[in-house]
């Protein structure tokens, strides 16, 4: 899958990277956040993402093998290979072997299919440790679904629609979710340079053949 609309897209990755400024300076981690990604597909959100400063490691995660592979490849020509891990799974069970390994995440990063999370997915996000939940809705009907099955460990801090095809009925949802103990705390800071650093990963490969 390839985003048709670059506009949003750039939308979609300036509310990202706004979000993971305000998560670091929420956790005032000079390192940077580590990320769990789930359903990266060829890495759209992963190579931008893994070029923040806010952002510390990613693993990310994709069952589609083409998908993976072009993941990988994406990371190694735009010079980020060191800092993602690119794992080829289903999304439920290769989250939780991740999460299982000996490193935490900070904030978990989901773009499922029109399908929504399935439901090994919501229980990892409603155990694990990550005080933040990112998601990123095609589906607005699972996404009603998800967030219901979700609200009693989290709360929303903010939502983005984007009207990705005007007069259609495709709308995207951008949600951040904070878990309930962090919510209190958490304040998001406004702004970033997205599209500085969005417009420097012009080696991205792309997947036309693979529908979601």
């Amino acid at each position: 899958f390839a985003h048709p609309n670059v506009f949003a897209m750039q939308e979609a990755c300036q509310w990202l990277w706004s979000r993971f400024e305000a998560i670091q300076e929420e956790m005032k981690s000079v390192e940077g956040v580590r990320l769990l990604e789930l359903y990266c597909g060829f890495g759209a959100h992963t190579v931008p993402l893994s070029r923040s400063p806010a952002v510390r490691s990613v693993i990310a995660v994709e069952l589609d093998k083409r998908l993976a592979d072009t993941a990988q490849k994406n990371c190694a020509l735009n010079g980020v290979a060191e800092k993602v891990t690119v794992i080829e799974g289903d999304a439920g069970v290769a989250g939780q072997k991740a999460c299982e390994g000996a490193a935490a995440f900070d904030v978990l990063l989901v773009d499922p299919p029109r399908s929504g999370l399935d439901c090994n997915v919501r229980q990892m996000a409603a155990s694990g440790g990550f005080q933040h939940l990112l998601y990123i809705s095609c589906g607005r009907h699972a996404l009603i679904r998800d967030l219901k099955e979700l609200r009693p460990y989290f709360d929303v801090s903010d939502v983005v629609a984007m009207d990705l095809f005007p007069l259609t009925d495709h709308v995207e949802h951008l949600v951040h979710l904070v878990r309930r103990s962090t919510a209190a705390s958490f304040k998001p800071a406004v702004g970033g340079k997205a599209r500085d650093w969005l417009c420097e990963c012009g080696n991205l490969v792309f997947s036309r053949n693979v529908i979601r």
